[in-house]
């Protein structure tokens, strides 16, 4: 495989030339790298960043759930609000057929 990354950082190239995994007998995963050539320094500067990141992620998924929920609920008043227009649609309707069967009855007399 031949998988070259590179990245720019600090002006320094960081270069992965190759990657393998393999899985034990016991299920433990093994993650090799070759060529990979860069500041150390750089890639735990990267490292923490990521980290930092994915911690932001992280403290995000509480707001997502709670916005999950209140789109749930708005969903819920939709449906229920469709539900009673079209109940007020209906009773629209029957009223202005009374309306206009008043209407007829009442034209022949004048």
């Amino acid at each position: 495989m031949d998988y070259s990354k590179a990245a720019p950082l600090n002006n320094k190239l960081l270069q992965l030339v190759d990657w393998r995994i393999s899985v034990k007998d016991d299920g433990l995963a093994v993650i090799r790298f070759e060529g990979v050539t860069g500041s150390p320094l750089i890639i735990k500067q990267e490292h923490a960043q990521l980290f930092l990141e994915a911690y932001e992620c992280a403290d995000l998924v509480p707001e997502l759930n709670k916005m999950t929920f209140v789109v749930q609920a708005l969903v819920a008043q939709c449906e229920d609000l469709k539900v009673k227009y079209h109940e007020e649609q209906v009773n629209r309707r029957k009223l202005h057929n009374q309306v206009q069967e008043a209407k007829g009855v009442l034209n022949p007399m004048l």
